[in-house]
């Protein structure tokens, strides 16, 4: 069977003026070999945070919270790393009469979970957006546990948490992420987990990812956001002790 010839042909249109006629196999080709070109990259994952607590009467420091800070996760340089990225929306001012500096931020950052991340936390990566004032996340939170969150309810979460420290020169209300600000955590994965079983846990409820935020008016409100919502815990907590019921039925 012959071929098609895929040669490059020229011809003269009625002006005169030379046209190159390029084959359909040759452009066939070029969209094949540039879709192999393509730098793959994976789309991290975004969470919103849901409030715990009502410090604040009005409800708006709940409100804006929800609305500003989200997580995103996606996979770090190799299988049993990945990455979370708390971040503040700029642009969202806490509203008050007279009109009020929204100067909100996350001071605190709290993983409770079973198995996955296993306390193990490869790096911490700060993005500040004042190169001249630094801020840092360690471990160890204060207070201990995120506030209106009772560990308790979870006696088989693990538990590692993050605090922010700042130059002394910093005032104490600005301390953390701020609007407009990102801080990663690079958490490498315990017991063969990858990824895609960070985000099913999540998902499920199996795991809980908290932030502790200050600062909402000129009351200076905190409030306690957890991913994910808690009507998700609660089905997945329902779930992992009907899985239970089931094996410890099929012993009997």
């Amino acid at each position: 069977m012959r071929l098609p010839s895929c040669s490059l042909r020229a011809f003269r249109g009625k002006d005169g003026m030379k046209i190159l006629k390029i084959p359909i196999c040759l452009v066939v080709v070029t969209l094949v070999l540039g879709a192999f070109s393509l730098p793959t990259q994976a789309n991290p994952t975004r969470y919103e945070f849901h409030c715990i607590t009502s410090n604040d009467p009005t409800g708006l420091a709940g409100s804006i919270g929800e609305s500003a800070f989200y997580l995103d996760v996606s996979p770090g340089s190799s299988s049993n790393e990945v990455l979370f990225e708390f971040g503040i929306l700029p642009g969202i001012p806490y509203p008050a009469d007279p009109p009020y500096d929204y100067s909100y931020f996350i001071r605190g950052i709290y993983f409770y979970d079973g198995a996955l991340y296993n306390g193990s936390i490869a790096q911490i990566i700060d993005y500040d957006s004042d190169p001249l004032i630094a801020i840092d996340f360690e471990p160890g939170a204060s207070p201990g546990h995120l506030p209106g969150f009772d560990p308790d309810d979870y006696p088989s979460l693990a538990y590692s948490a993050l605090i922010a420290t700042a130059d002394p020169d910093k005032e104490d209300p600005y301390w953390g992420i701020n609007p407009g600000e990102t801080l990663g955590v690079l958490f490498s994965l315990a017991g063969g987990n990858e990824f895609d079983d960070v985000i099913s846990s999540l998902n499920s409820g199996e795991s809980i990812i908290g932030v502790h935020a200050g600062g909402f008016g000129p009351n200076d409100y905190s409030e306690s956001f957890i991913i994910p919502a808690p009507g998700a815990i609660l089905l997945g907590g329902i779930g992992v002790c009907f899985v239970g019921w089931l094996r410890r039925r099929r012993t009997i």
